[in-house]
């Protein structure tokens, strides 16, 4: 009963995020929201209105073209958390040019500068930069047509990894391998994989281990999502904790998610929601403790990071693909 108070209050701050999210911004992508929500609750923060446009005035504020359209509110969200967020942005600005070194500018590229923000120096911008580089490229020859801007993001958060890239490599690949069968190939999987890979253990017992946490939910009922939803199942497949467990937490969270507006009969899909519950249940498992650049493994707290990132990355993607639709329908 402790848990599920515990949970309740989660999803209840949750619930406050999103619609105060959603109030300030009332013309941002519903998709977009619940995940920048869930982002700020993770960091135990019940933003406020004027916080939330303290942030917007500062993002005005002559920043690259790159940190605007689908990055805006994802990074807006990241400085909300933040207790001085106009040194957090003026960092974030230093990253983004560190990394356009080594990537062309895109607003993922804005994106993994505020992640990078907490994880590495100043001094460690140009190395984690040229590493996340060199991961990417080798990402691309695995697979060059699924492979593109928004995996530069786990790119170069793997470059915080103690392990050698070969062996990141091949643990993504043999994930991707052994998980095609079950699920469909494809960037899904491919991030899905990658999301794997900040796990330290053996590329098979993850396998096995993710793939009991989804069939435990269908027998229970709930049909999870095959797209970009299994990124944040996969970190949460990681945390060290019993798959029963998580499975009905999982299913508690959507219960009372249910009940509330916007997720009902009107309102976003059953599988959307579920990956919002994977989302919460995930931050209340996650290490309640600072990453520091030299971690010597990567930690539960990373790879909810990497789930959270994937989440906006395929937002931000489906937005993009939209907006070139309509353009070109409008031709």
């Amino acid at each position: 009963m402790g848990k599920m108070k515990e949970l309740k209050k989660v999803c209840e701050d949750f619930i406050k995020n999103r619609d105060t999210l959603k109030e300030t911004f009332r013309f941002q992508n519903s998709y977009l929201i619940p995940v920048c929500a869930s982002y700020l609750t993770g960091k135990d923060q019940i933003v406020e209105t004027e916080q939330l446009k303290k942030c917007n005035a500062l993002m005005k504020k002559g920043l690259p073209k790159a940190f605007g359209g689908n990055a805006k509110l994802p990074v807006l969200s990241i400085l909300a958390a933040d207790h001085n967020p106009e040194e957090k942005l003026e960092r974030i600005q230093e990253i983004y040019q560190a990394l356009k070194q080594h990537f062309h500018s895109s607003e993922y590229l804005a994106l993994v500068a505020a992640i990078m923000d907490g994880l590495a120096s100043p001094a460690q911008y140009g190395q984690k930069a040229k590493r996340g580089k060199d991961i990417y490229h080798k990402m691309k020859k695995e697979h060059p047509f699924l492979t593109s801007k928004e995996d530069s993001v786990f790119a170069v958060l793997l470059a915080f990894s103690s392990r050698g890239d070969e062996e990141l490599i091949a643990d993504m690949e043999t994930c991707y391998q052994s998980l095609k069968g079950e699920f469909s190939s494809g960037n899904y999987l491919q991030s899905l994989s990658q999301v794997l890979a900040f796990s330290v253990d053996a590329s098979h017992a993850k396998c096995k281990r993710f793939s009991a946490l989804y069939q435990t939910l269908k027998n229970v009922g709930l049909k999870y999502g095959r797209q970009y939803e299994l990124a944040v199942l996969g970190a949460l497949s990681v945390m060290p904790v019993d798959i029963g467990i998580l499975a009905d937490e999982i299913r508690e969270v959507d219960a009372y998610l249910q009940t509330q507006k916007g997720y009902g009969i009107i309102g976003l899909n059953r599988k959307i929601r579920l990956m919002h519950a994977a989302m919460l249940v995930s931050g209340q498992h996650q290490e309640k403790q600072e990453i520091h650049a030299d971690a010597a493994v990567m930690t539960g707290t990373l790879a909810l990071l990497a789930a959270q990132q994937a989440a906006m990355c395929a937002v931000m993607a489906s937005c993009a693909a939209a907006t070139a639709a309509n353009s070109g329908s409008s031709n």
